[in-house]
């Protein structure tokens, strides 16, 4: 993978600049609902859910949680969003909260985790050894390449810090000790460009699948 060039900021910097990244692009929409839909069915059908709990990272506006909640029907609040910026607070069910950290009461008990944002990451297995932590036994990581995820779009304006390959988070995700269960290429509707999701487990995945 690759870095910006002036990446290796002081952590108040890293929050200023993935702030004022997040407020130029507060009200533009990346993913869209038809791809929530996709993955919420996936997640139904193979995944033991054991607390009803998720968490959408780098959320902005938070309509990734509202999907997740409506299509897997749980209830109001069991899936919340994050985003470094001070404006989380703005939107229902969404924290202010760097993604690289995690909550106490998170620890072990998150049955999925959404993000396509890791390439605002300073340091993606940090992020990633951070987001497995918060798995449930059964739980997985959903986790989003587009092409623009590619190093050719290392961007300090919109604080696109870190990119790689399809197979460099592949090999991301081994290198922390992630299992990849299955890939999930979506085609969204408003765009010519396959988007893939990389489904993440810890080692021992029990699908759902498998039981019926």
């Amino acid at each position: 993978g690759a870095f910006a060039k002036t990446a290796h900021l002081s952590h108040k910097d890293y929050v200023a600049l993935q702030t004022q990244g997040n407020k130029n692009k507060l009200y533009w929409q990346g993913v869209q609902n038809e791809e929530i839909g996709a993955l919420a069915d996936w997640l139904t059908k193979h995944v033991h859910f054991m607390n009803h709990v998720g968490i959408c990272h780098g959320v902005r506006q938070g309509h990734e949680q509202r999907w997740f909640q409506e299509r897997l029907g749980w209830k109001p609040g069991s899936i919340i969003g994050t985003d470094i910026s001070d404006t989380a607070t703005w939107f229902p069910n969404t924290i202010q909260q760097d993604f690289h950290e995690v909550k106490p009461e998170w620890l072990s008990r998150v049955d999925f985790i959404y993000s396509n944002a890791l390439d605002h990451s300073y340091d993606p297995q940090k992020a990633l050894r951070s987001w497995k932590s918060c798995l449930s036994a059964d739980g997985v990581i959903l986790l989003q390449h587009a092409p623009q995820h590619g190093k050719d779009y290392l961007s300090l304006q919109w604080g696109d810090l870190f990119g790689t390959d399809l197979e460099g988070y592949r090999q991301l995700a081994l290198s922390v000790g992630l299992h990849v269960v299955t890939e999930l290429p979506i085609k969204p509707s408003d765009s010519d460009a396959l988007v893939t999701y990389l489904v993440l487990a810890q080692t021992r995945f029990r699908d759902k699948a498998d039981n019926l």
